[in-house]
């Protein structure tokens, strides 16, 4: 299953101009811990886990200016190499405009054979705070850090200790709320979490995915969680708030309240000045309708460079429209308010959205926007529908959210806010088509020509990959597509040509011509050919069906349509014995077809491939396993041939 890639501790957001070191006299080891240490586990008690969680406690509280404090301590065990690299090497992300930190232990604890205990203390030289990773030349983030903590003497049998405290000393950036995991993949042994809020606040909360529910004492909500047993990742599985133990909470009563939160910041930053209203008039000139709302997307998508925060870490104060067009980057948060302005100034009603996570599913019942993780813009033309825009790249239409299919977005328009599904894909949006005509010789090889038509995602990678990309860089990548071939190659360097890589309204297409001396396989007469797989791995999708069963959902990015169709030019001294049968299978999940038709020195082959559904139960997971099993089987692409034999003279005929 796909995680998140640290654990509650390890995601705070902390922050501090300075980072409070613990004493060098932080090397004794009292009894509770030493029990704790001599009877915790080993690799033989969880062979599958990388560390084991061997006590924890997080507190938060809100206080009733909307500040907080979060207190910590935790203690683990490591088993494996990946497990010491998880644990001694901290990552925080943290802003520094409101947040600051006390650490207040942090070490290693290794036993010796001699039953004693090597102790070794986090110091100064080993704390280091960077510029979060990808922000170095945005200044305006500037208070997005990173700070790296180096715990030092770290085996595979070490403890590694952590306690601290967060506290804001300013207004924090987010309302109050977030998700709360009281395990993840590997074991937990005993963890507890305590939030608690003002004596006039409520808590919303929601204990998801088989937390339990909470003791409340007052204001205080206390959830427990002991002996979990850890879960082994299966492939292409959920995100970890949608199946992990864990907690959502909000101090917010409503999504209504929590729009008029938003509003009450982005609206104002979106204002129509002069610099946008001009620069509005330049971008659309003489368009009108639809056709000028999105060529003011596009503008932004094109002319503004992305920043990829998650809106969580940067917060809900955006910079204003006109420091945003000035400055020519920003996050999507500030590209939704330059959007948004724009679109005022061309007399539109825009909408901000919070989307989340591709793939993630949205707790309804619990208003806090921990959930989401980029904003966007939407527009409500009411006789035509609603549009959504993507800014954050150029390389699809600017109304098509690429990779979302169904999720619940949190629109936020004046006076209300709703949780929305943002638009399904259909199969036939999404795919490619690729045909081929080969020539096979009498020795195996074969030479041809590919042409690929790419939709939707697909065609969006290869924008990604292609369009910007230097020549001899296409040249590899596309030698990579011809390699996939049987090991082939491209029949001349330059035998390949992109079209439509900068019209976003046309999808973008592939031609290429190769080579490959040794396909097909030949044992005495019998020639065996088998048509290839997609070897355009980076615009397909994988689906892994190796589990006969799953625990998990499997979850696919969107649904999609994949067709090959193929030309076999076959040799003149061999003849088709047998060319894979028709196949017809459909379920729930999606639907195969394989056609073959044998003509004179000719095989067509066409295969469709089509999946309709994107999170599926492991009920449902037999499925999709036979739909792709039967795709894959190799009978289901396959030429047999027989080498034509030399007819004998006959006896007069001889001199």
């Amino acid at each position: 299953m796909r995680l998140a890639t640290i654990t509650i501790i390890f995601a705070l957001i902390i922050t501090g101009a300075l980072f409070a070191v613990p004493p060098q006299a932080d090397t004794l080891v009292d009894t509770a811990t030493s029990e704790m240490i001599l009877n915790a586990p080993g690799k033989e008690d969880y062979p599958e886990a990388k560390l084991v969680h061997l006590w924890g406690e997080k507190i938060i509280k809100l206080d009733s200016e909307g500040g907080y404090t979060v207190e910590w301590h935790d203690k683990y065990k490591v088993l494996t190499f990946m497990g010491r690299r998880e644990v001694s090497n901290l990552k925080y992300n943290f802003d520094s405009s409101y947040e600051e930190i006390d650490l207040t232990r942090a070490r290693s604890i290794t036993p010796t054979e001699d039953g004693g205990f090597v102790v070794a203390v986090v110091e100064s030289v080993q704390i280091n705070d960077m510029t979060a990773p990808g922000l170095a030349d945005a200044g305006i983030y500037a208070n997005l850090k990173q700070r790296v903590v180096t715990v030092p003497g770290v085996s595979d049998s070490s403890i590694v200790e952590i306690s601290g405290k967060i506290e804001t000393f300013a207004q924090p950036k987010k309302p109050f709320g977030g998700i709360e995991f009281l395990a993840k993949s590997d074991p937990v042994l005993g963890y507890h979490l305590v939030i608690e809020v003002p004596d006039d606040r409520e808590l919303v909360y929601l204990s998801a995915n088989g937390a339990p529910e909470p003791k409340i004492q007052g204001n205080r909500y206390i959830w427990e969680i002991s002996n979990w047993e850890g879960m082994v990742p299966e492939p292409s599985g959920p995100l970890g708030r949608d199946i992990l133990p864990c907690v959502y909470y909000s101090a917010t009563k409503s999504w209504t309240v929590m729009a008029d939160l938003l509003q009450a910041q982005f609206s104002p930053r979106a204002m129509v000045g002069q610099e946008i209203l001009a620069k509005s008039k330049e971008i659309v000139g003489e368009l009108m309708g639809v056709a000028e709302i999105e060529a003011l997307a596009s503008w932004v998508a094109d002319n503004i460079r992305h920043i990829d925060v998650d809106i969580n870490d940067v917060g809900y104060f955006p910079n204003s429209a006109t420091q945003v067009l000035e400055n020519g980057y920003g996050d999507s948060r500030d590209r939704s308010v330059l959007l948004a302005a724009l679109l005022r100034a061309r007399n539109y009603n825009p909408d901000f959205v919070l989307l989340p996570p591709r793939n993630a599913r949205v707790k309804e019942s619990v208003p806090t926007l921990a959930q989401f993780s980029r904003m966007t813009i939407s527009v409500d033309l009411h006789a035509t529908g609603r549009l959504w825009f993507w800014t954050e790249d150029d390389y699809s239409h600017p109304t098509r959210l690429p990779g979302y299919h169904d999720e619940k977005a949190f629109v936020v328009s004046v006076g209300k806010g709703a949780l929305l599904p943002v638009p399904p894909i259909a199969p036939d949006e999404n795919g490619m088509r690729q045909t081929y005509n080969i020539t096979l010789d009498a020795k195996g090889g074969i030479s041809g020509e590919m042409s690929a038509e790419f939709r939707g995602d697909y065609g969006r990678t290869v924008r990604r990959i292609f369009r910007d990309a230097r020549p001899r860089q296409a040249g590899q990548r596309v030698q990579e597509i011809a390699s996939n071939l049987g090991g082939g190659e491209l029949a001349e360097s330059d035998a390949f040509e992109f079209s439509n890589l900068e019209d976003l309204k046309i999808e973008p297409s592939l031609s290429l011509r190769f080579v490959s001396d040794d396909f097909a396989f030949i044992q005495d007469e019998i020639m065996i050919f088998n048509f290839p797989e997609n070897p355009v791995g980076f615009a397909g999708t994988s689906i892994s069906t190796s589990l006969d069963e799953r625990d998990e959902p499997l979850v696919l990015r969107t649904p999609f349509n994949e067709n090959y169709s193929f030309r076999l030019n076959t040799p003149p001294d061999y003849k088709v014995l047998w060319a894979s049968e028709p196949v017809e299978f459909t379920n729930e999940i999606g639907r195969l077809r394989v056609s073959s038709e044998i003509g004179d020195g000719t095989v067509d082959y066409n295969v469709w491939l089509t999946i309709e559904k994107t999170w599926i139960e492991p009920s449902n997971y037999p499925a999709i396993r036979d739909l792709m099993r039967a795709y894959m089987a190799p009978k289901n692409r396959m030429v047999l041939l027989e080498k034509i034999q030399d007819e004998p003279l006959i006896e007069d005929e001889v001199e």
